[in-house]
């Protein structure tokens, strides 16, 4: 069995709450998402509280992450970088320096669409220098166009109309069918502006093309990320604590929370209904 239908299969298992499957699947999957999440966030403490909260919400729900579109390993792939982007934007840190003399500069060398391997790590090697290391920022440190402005000195805006280029043409070899859409790419890397990204989720929510479109630079974006970031087991200690607070303990479901509560209102309306009917509360004349 390949590594994706394995996974398919834990995943499958897992959400018939199956933990010996949950173990699996952690010791299988961790060392890939924890090197994803620490590559983003440069913080090994805070890559920790990404797993464990990737995989909490996991065991809780496993079927969230299985669709028709995308692979589970790129879901969960994706997810954490999204989650680790998330963290990071939080708290502000200065971005590296990068030299876009030459990708702003009024000579500026042309993208050249790949023919035969249509990868996103192809894609992005194929464009001009200056242009590809920016990508490969957003890719894989997480950078939005904020930082990249940062980082060059260059206002955010003209970052992202050169950067839309590069992502029309990376989308031209991805897409087979579709009419490449950029704002697919730019929420699938996490670069739409919130109010953006709200709209957008909006529009693909009733756009079968868009959906498809961002499952395909998903899964692009995954395969990218898994080729260049080397896997990092994380510490052992975080399987134990998240074994703790998952299965040592006995976590209540929302119905077990408020169900005492529930008997109590049960018992104040029948004391109401008998005093009601028997008319206690009649006054005395």
């Amino acid at each position: 069995m390949n590594l994706p239908d394995q996974i398919d299969a834990l995943m499958a298992r897992v959400a018939m709450a199956d933990r010996s499957a949950f173990q699996q699947l952690y010791d299988l999957t961790a060392p890939q998402l924890f090197a994803v999440a620490l590559r983003v966030l440069g913080d090994h403490t805070e890559a920790e509280d990404c797993l464990h909260e990737l995989f909490t919400a996991l065991w809780d729900d496993a079927d969230l992450f299985r669709s028709p579109d995308l692979s589970p390993m790129a879901r969960v792939v994706t997810d954490i970088r999204a989650a680790a982007i998330a963290r990071k934007r939080v708290r502000y840190s200065a971005p590296d320096r990068v030299d876009t003399r030459e990708l702003f500069g009024v000579a500026g060398l042309s993208d050249a669409p790949t023919e035969q391997d249509n990868s996103l790590q192809a894609s992005i090697s194929a464009l001009q220098p200056a242009r590809a290391t920016l990508l490969r920022r957003v890719c894989l440190n997480g950078d939005g166009y904020d930082d990249l402005a940062r980082a060059s000195d260059v206002d955010a805006p003209t970052v992202r109309r050169s950067l839309q280029k590069a992502l029309q043409t990376i989308g031209c070899s991805l897409m087979t069918e579709d009419q490449p859409s950029v704002p697919a790419a730019e929420y699938a890397l996490c670069l739409l502006p919130e109010d953006e990204a709200v709209m957008f989720e909006a529009q693909m929510s009733d756009d079968a093309d868009l959906a498809r479109q961002v499952a395909v630079w998903h899964a692009g974006l995954s395969d990218y990320l898994r080729a260049s970031i080397p896997e990092t087991p994380p510490p052992a200690q975080l399987a134990r604590r998240l074994q703790a607070s998952l299965f040592s303990e006995r976590r209540e479901t929302l119905w077990q929370q408020l169900w005492p509560y529930a008997i109590g209102g049960i018992i104040a309306a029948l004391v109401l209904w008998f005093a009601v009917s028997t008319d206690v509360l009649v006054p005395l004349q």
